[in-house]
């Protein structure tokens, strides 16, 4: 099988559309290495292949929690080839509605033959065993020889040598040949002492009747026959025994990692100053947008508070122009109770001095000029009021 590319939305850390042509990768290539810091995405491009080709993944339980916090729908969709045949399956899952709070709807798997354009008609659990058909591979087997388990290369470089083994054989899936191998050990050494046995009574018989050797000479054409069925099974051992041969190869070459590994591990232990600094720098750079948040806030605070001085001069001053305006408000209206009170005498006056024409002319006009005076009064008390009520109510509104 390989893998020619990836489509995805909303998995994971990789939220929004993810696109991956591996063809692009190795144009130039024959490898590539994914990397990226802890929570980038590497292990979720893996997950992405498996779900989209089984409806499930080796990290996951549930496949539905590879969709992305607050996200109503997502999809997994791998092109693959197999026998210089194109295929693409995917693996869809939506929320009721496609909102973030929705329930899980049932999830959809589909399987498409690209050479011909064909949408195959399978249900969605049957998808996964028709990629099993397809390519051999179980998930089981697909996860172990195609994806390696996460920390499962780091156990294997760490175990002693009969862990390691052991190991090798669970990554790779090569303890069959082992009892491959002992197989065929046993098959031969039965076979060589039916030889045995058998030479030693070709060897104690001197003649036969002739019925005797024609029975002898049909359990020979059996034993040719078993001979010639037991070559192919021979055959098929000896192709175990060159995955044998490759198993030690590997072996081999995971002696020469353990070095390797052992030097870096030196390395690493040499440079431990450098990787705590490394260490720290990256600690820092996780709180620098906090950091650079709570100098804002800090800056937005030292604004408000010299705000709140002005607000709170502007306060004093209001309170001072109020106490001036009551001020004058009471003067105003003393004058005009007095006013009133000089009104009321003259009236009274006048009414007394009706039978005087000349001094009712001279208290008619004093009267005239008193109403004057007062109405002009009133207007500028009624002006020195209103003014009174909108310092209150914006005196009340710089309180609140």
């Amino acid at each position: 099988m390989k893998i020619i590319s990836i489509k995805a939305l909303n998995i994971n850390s990789l939220k929004g559309k993810t696109e991956i042509n591996f063809e692009e990768l190795t144009k130039n290539s024959s490898l590539f290495a994914i990397t990226g810091p802890t929570g980038s995405g590497k292990s979720t491009i893996l997950d992405i292949i498996s779900c989209a080709l089984y409806g499930r993944t080796s990290r996951l339980k549930n496949p539905n929690d590879l969709m992305s916090r607050h996200c109503g729908e997502a999809y997994c969709e791998v092109e693959f080839e197999i026998k210089e045949k194109r295929y693409r399956s995917s693996w869809s899952q939506k929320r009721a509605r496609k909102k973030h709070d929705g329930k899980f709807q049932t999830a959809k798997m589909e399987l498409t033959d690209l050479d011909e354009d064909k949408i195959l008609s399978l249900k969605s659990r049957e998808i996964p065993k028709k990629i099993e058909e397809l390519s051999g591979l179980d998930f089981g087997r697909f996860t172990q020889s195609m994806m390696l388990a996460q920390g499962g290369f780091d156990a294997f470089l760490r175990a002693d040598e009969r862990e390691r083994s052991a190991l090798l054989e669970k990554i790779t899936g090569t303890r069959i040949y082992a009892d491959i191998s002992m197989a065929v050990f046993d098959k031969h050494r039965s076979l060589q002492e039916d030889i045995e046995t058998d030479l030693k009574v070709l060897e104690s018989i001197e003649l036969l009747d002739e019925e005797i050797v024609k029975e002898k000479e049909k359990k020979l054409k059996e034993n040719i026959e078993l001979k010639k069925e037991t070559d192919k099974e021979l055959e098929k051992l000896r192709v175990a025994l060159n995955w044998i041969d490759r198993l030690s190869e590997l072996i081999l070459e995971s002696k020469k990692y353990k070095t390797e590994f052992e030097e870096v591990t030196k390395l690493k232990e040499e440079n431990k100053d450098s990787f705590k600094k490394l260490s720290l720098a990256n600690r820092a750079l996780n709180i620098s947008t906090t950091f650079t948040s709570y100098t804002q806030l800090q800056k937005s605070i030292e604004v408000d508070k010299i705000s709140l001085l002005k607000l709170d001069k502007e306060i004093e001053s209001l309170d001072e122009n109020i106490k001036k305006h009551t001020e004058q408000y009471s003067n105003i209206k003393e004058e005009l109770e007095n006013e009133s009170s000089k009104f009321e005498n003259q009236k009274q006056k006048l009414k007394l001095a009706r039978d005087i024409l000349t001094q009712e002319k001279q208290t008619e006009q004093n009267i005239i000029q008193m109403k004057t005076s007062l109405k002009m009064k009133n207007e500028n008390l009624a002006h020195i009021s209103e003014f009174l009520d909108s310092l209150l109510k914006k005196y009340n509104e710089i309180q609140k």
